[in-house]
Parts: structure tokens; sequence; C-alpha cells
């Protein structure tokens, strides 16, 4: 009886554990670009009023004006969610009276951390600061004690604060019903000068306890596609709760076709190519769309003339301005056939499909 009662014991200890909430980091399924990979603001909406550099050393930075940087993630599954981004953000000058506003907490943080309705103010630069010199930085000279504060006056000096792990405190938790939009950023809606806002490394994670993938589905798994084409092939997990649900894409053929990370195929050759949907957490689960590009060979119905010179056309119109007007065409091709379709008419040069015009009834052929 002992033994059984200690065995259920550590059975519900283990379930426990392995079913408690945690924080989960799901940051490279849904954000784009988290880190400015590459110094670009590839997958982010900018919109500002102010100066900096941009991404620079795969940071970011606006500087002496307002700016709101986003982007949306369209749908996620109900549950709660943690976004944050190692930052921080100076409200103007940076001198003696600044760092005094900090101490006093008198300084006016008007740069927010925001998920839809949930915002958090940035911290202040001058929550942190190193005691010995770096290049980039600028020194503040406590006169009661005599210390020296350096704080980041650079990109330079602030990616080397982010890699101390300075300034990771900018969180904001949101809970969202299902298939609801997420949209996050940082904005700005105050001009101040020298105002500086400098950040990186942004993270999304959900709390709760990991729901496996167990599989993808695409909604195709062939298709055929003329040069020129592009197809929108959608990944769809297993089951539709699955934490990790991200995915890349792959083209075995790039000759014949290539797809980008949203899906998008752009067929660019005749051939064979397998589109392939990989798991970012589990490289053994992915699924396949076989794409076979076909020869985009111009038919004749396909050629449209819209526009035919007035030095080539006759027009007649009948004295009732009714329904008696036609067009003659000369000198266009040998064979010239217009078929009337009530209002509208379709011209046919030798196959080819011309166009429309209103009440063309004439029928010419044998032109020279």
């Amino acid at each position: 009886m002992k033994r059984t009662a200690l065995l259920a014991t550590l059975f519900f200890a283990i379930t426990t554990i392995a079913n408690a909430q945690t924080w989960i980091d799901i940051t490279s399924d849904y954000v784009k670009n988290p880190g400015f990979d590459d110094n670009t603001t590839t997958g982010w909406t900018i919109e500002k009023n102010c100066g900096g550099r941009g991404s620079v050393v795969q940071t970011m930075e606006f500087w002496q004006g307002t700016w709101n940087i986003y982007q949306t993630i369209p749908s996620l599954n109900a549950g709660r969610y943690r976004i944050s981004v190692q930052g921080f953000f100076r409200p103007g000058n940076q001198d003696d009276n600044a760092v005094r506003a900090h101490e006093n907490e008198t300084e006016e943080l008007t740069c927010f951390l925001y998920a839809n309705d949930q915002q958090t103010p940035i911290v202040s630069e001058f929550a942190y600061y190193l005691t010995e010199y770096i290049d980039g930085t600028w020194s503040y000279v406590n006169w009661y004690s005599g210390n020296v504060r350096y704080y980041p006056n650079s990109m330079e000096s602030g990616a080397v604060f982010f890699q101390k792990g300075y300034y990771d405190d900018n969180k904001v938790i949101i809970d969202l019903p299902a298939n609801q939009a997420l949209t996050f950023g940082l904005k700005n809606d105050r001009w101040t000068a020298n105002n500086w806002v400098f950040f990186d490394n942004w993270r999304l994670e959900y709390y709760g306890t990991v729901v496996a993938l167990t599989s993808i589905q695409l909604n195709k798994t062939t298709a055929t596609m003329k040069q020129g084409d592009q197809l929108k092939l959608t990944a769809t997990p297993r089951p539709a709760n699955a934490t990790y649900r991200g995915v890349t894409f792959t083209s075995s053929n790039e000759a014949a076709a290539t797809v980008d990370n949203d899906g998008l195929v752009t067929a660019l050759k005749p051939g064979i190519t397998t589109i392939t949907a990989t798991s970012t957490k589990y490289d053994n689960i992915s699924a396949k769309c076989i794409i076979t590009v076909e020869a985009n060979e111009v038919k004749p119905e396909a050629v449209i003339i819209n526009e035919v010179q007035q030095a080539n056309i006759d027009m007649f119109i009948d004295p009732s301005y009714n329904y008696g007007g036609w067009i003659e065409l000369y000198y266009v091709f040998a064979r010239v056939r217009l078929i009337n379709m009530r209002n509208n008419v379709v011209a046919i040069l030798n196959g080819m499909h011309v166009g429309r015009n209103a009440r063309l009834v004439a029928v010419k052929e044998g032109l020279e």
C-alpha cells in the first residue's frame, strides 16, 4: 500500500511539473526581424518625423522627433502574451539636469512600448550606467561623492550596454481572445529637442504549456503554373492550438520557381520543383507541394490591341445617331473581322483579339 501511494505521489508530481505553466518564447514563430539582422528594418512599419541613423550595429534608433514603429500578427491563439524589448529613452538633452530629473522621478517619459491598447513607458537612459569609460559614452560627475557615471551616447556604446544585459526591463502583458490580431511596437507622439530612443532584441512570449505540433497541412499538394504566375501557399499547423506554429518555405529547384517567407511562389521557367514548408521548431515536421511550371506561350486570343491610330480607320455614323454606326479598319492585318455583340464589338485580326468598341457592326475581310 505504501509503495502504491508513493508511486501515485511521484506520478502526480511529474504530471504537475510537465503541465506547469510558464513563459514560452515564440518570437521566431511570429515576430519578423526582431533583432534588425543585417541592419535592415524588414518586417517593420515605420511612421516617423525625426532623425537618427536607423538600423546600425544590428540595433535601431530614432532621434529628435516623433515616431511609431510596429508590426501586426494577424491571428494568435487565445491566451496571455508578453511583449518585451531591450531599449531606453532619453526625454531630451543629455546633461546634469536630466540625470537629476531621473533621480528625482520628475522626468517625462513619453516613449511607450505598446501591445494593442496596453502600454508602458520605455525605461530611462539614466536608469543604468557604467563606472568605466567606453567609446561613445557621456560622463556625469556626482559632485557630492566624486563618482563618475558613463551613459550611452551612441548606437555603438548603447549596443555594449545591451550586451551586458542592461535596459532589459521593458515588458507589456496582454490577454487575447482566440484569433485576435496583435499590434505591438514603440511610439512617441511628443517632439522634444534631442529626445532619443535606442532599442533591439524584441521578444514575444506565451504563458501556458507547450502543445506539441504534430503535422503541417498545405492548401495545395500539387499545382501547375505558367511562367510569371504567382501562387500563395498557406501552411496550417495541426493541432490548431499548437504552441510553435512557425514555418519556413524552401524550393528544391529555384530555377523553376522561388518561394518567399510568406509562401508566395513565383514561377520562373519550365520545370518541376518541390516547395517544402518546415516547422521552425521541429525539423522533422514538414509538408510538400510539387509545382510544375509550364512555358507561357503567347496565344493569338491573348493578344489585345487597345488602340488603333485614327489614320487607319474610317468611321461611319448612322444619321439617326442610334445603332447603325460602324468602323472600318485598313492596313492593320490582311484579314479583319468585326463581330457585333450588342453594344460591344470584338475585333478579330488574324485570329487575335483586338478589343471592344461600341456599335461596331461592319464585317471586313481580305483587306489589302
